[in-house]
């Protein structure tokens, strides 16, 4: 269960996009579906195209094979009655490219071409490359004042509860 749980926040603290950090995800676009990895469009499409150059000039296109290095980690050390050389032959037939597939379909879900063409332009400007320098430190310091903001609530929540005479662990 804790590796489980490991490696699922891996994956959502990698998920996370700049764009999209200190803000609720947009509501789906009517008429646009929900990808799925087998929906995953090659890039073709000029919208495909930009969002990928979006993707690159953001950094997050090596996501995918950080991601893969900090998952295999995780399993690693819950599973370290596994050679190394096993670990090795696995990493070597994941591609990263099916990440960065799926990545494009959830920035083709949420912006539209002029959008994403519009983030382009920002992330390239000066104050974009900055915003892309301090994102690590935005995400860990957001990290850390959620989990924060939670300890905090669930104080609040156990006292309510006590004080109506519920008994909470």
């Amino acid at each position: 269960m804790m590796l489980k749980l490991a490696a699922g926040t891996v994956l959502a603290a990698c998920m996370i996009g700049p764009a999209s950090y200190a803000q609720e995800s947009a509501p789906p676009r009517a008429g646009v579906p929900t990808p799925t990895p087998q929906q995953a469009a090659p890039a073709t499409d000029e919208h495909d195209a930009a969002v990928r150059q979006l993707i690159g000039v953001m950094g997050t296109s090596v996501n995918g094979g950080k991601l893969v290095d900090q998952l295999f980690e995780v399993y690693k050390s819950g599973l370290p009655q596994i050679p190394a050389p096993v670990w090795d032959d696995i990493r070597t037939q994941l591609a990263t490219e099916e990440f960065a597939d799926l990545q494009a379909a959830v920035y083709k879900k949420h912006f539209t071409l002029e959008e994403i063409k519009g983030l382009l332009q920002f992330f390239r400007s000066p104050i974009g490359q900055r915003y892309i320098q301090e994102m690590p430190g935005l995400m860990k310091d957001g990290m850390a004042m959620g989990q924060e903001f939670s300890r905090r609530i669930k104080e609040r929540l156990d006292r309510c509860l006590q004080q109506k005479g519920y008994r909470v662990s």
